[in-house]
């Protein structure tokens, strides 16, 4: 079978070079299509039709990490005045609330947030993580069986780097051998990209503007620029994460998608995850039809509709909604149009904050 090849990027915190992680993705994918038996799928699983191909760039990050203060020291090595700058600026708010946090969460600081930090403020070192992915994903779409079925799945700080690659991929802004990939493979396109709480925009370096710049916007007809067919953006209105600044690929006009799963999908503690978005039948149908896979039948539809329905909801879910409320009601929500700077660090406070009510999230 001529199965779609699909590139998927992690998000925060600690994923093993090599791959292994993206198990936990297409796991609980095959059980939900083999256990509904769809028709679509000739009573098969999702795996049988896709594979997915990990881009892994953790290590990138956790090589340059040993502690608090020699990981400032070495990034501001790294930057300019300016940059270096915004950088203790940023990092000196983070470490009064990791020297204020409990015993038990000082890891997810040096497992998650440094990630953030080091990605968002210095150029060297982001230039390194795109060097090094954009040979994964060219590899990877040089070794698809068929080029016209690649597409790219990416979830939450994966979002950021995979819009930073992709559009250093396609411009040439990146140094290696396969860099001429675009000179001998001009015409090359994502079939599809699926961003999953997309923090992009969040995320981006200071004055860049990911809507009307990256080349991960779709290609129209008769215009130049555009890396992908289609973009499907999947957002969940009580995801955090995507409270300040939120990505819209509205943006990208007719050919980006936005579905958002409703705020009462809230399945298990980890909101955020990318196992908790496809336990609504909103996301399954969403990458049905942008992987290329076969039209799922009103039959198939209705199988989705009533698995969901018939998910088991935990006890301490309510308990959890009670304080997510909490949260929102102290959190500056919706389009910061403040200092780059303020808007990161309230960000970062709203995941810390998530942390102390979940900490499994991050485990």
């Amino acid at each position: 079978m001529d199965k779609a090849t699909v590139l998927v990027f992690h998000g925060m915190g600690e994923h093993p070079t090599g791959g292994g992680w993206e198990k936990e993705w297409m796991e609980p994918l095959d059980e939900m299509t083999e256990n509904l038996q769809l028709d679509a799928l000739e009573q098969g699983k999702f795996s049988d039709y896709v594979t997915f191909t990990p881009i892994s760039y953790d290590h990138n990050f956790s090589k340059l990490v040993t502690s608090w203060k020699n990981t400032a020291s070495k990034a501001s090595d790294t930057m300019t005045g300016a940059q270096a700058a915004s950088f203790e600026k940023v990092f000196d708010a983070v470490k009064n609330m990791e020297e204020e946090s409990s015993s038990g969460a000082k890891k997810f600081f040096r497992t998650h947030i440094i990630d953030v930090l080091l990605w968002r403020y210095s150029q060297s070192i982001r230039n390194g993580v795109i060097n090094d992915v954009a040979v994964q994903m060219i590899d990877a779409i040089d070794n698809a069986g068929n080029k016209n079925k690649v597409h790219a799945i990416a979830h939450s700080l994966g979002t950021s780097v995979l819009n930073g690659t992709g559009h250093a991929i396609a411009t040439g802004g990146w140094k290696s051998d396969k860099a001429k990939f675009f000179v001998k493979n001009k015409h090359f396109l994502l079939s599809s990209i699926h961003t999953f709480a997309n923090v992009s925009r969040m995320l981006a370096p200071k004055k860049s503007r990911p809507y009307d710049e990256t080349m991960l916007r779709p290609k129209y007809i008769g215009t130049d620029g555009g890396w992908c067919r289609n973009f499907y953006n999947y957002r969940h209105p009580v995801d955090p994460f995507t409270w300040l600044k939120p990505f819209e690929a509205e943006q990208f006009k007719q050919k980006g998608k936005d579905i958002e799963v409703p705020g009462t999908h809230i399945r298990d503690l980890n909101i955020h995850g990318f196992e908790h978005f496809i336990k609504h039948p909103n996301v399954i149908k969403g990458l049905f039809r942008g992987l290329g896979l076969p039209a799922l039948s009103p039959q198939d539809s209705d199988k989705l509709d009533t698995w969901y329905l018939e998910q088991i909801i935990p006890d301490e879910i309510m308990e959890f909604k009670d304080k997510l409320k909490q949260l929102q009601n102290v959190v500056s929500l919706g389009d910061a149009e403040g200092n780059d700077d303020d808007d990161l660090i309230t960000f970062l406070e709203t995941i810390v904050e998530l942390q102390k009510i979940v900490p499994q999230i991050f485990s």
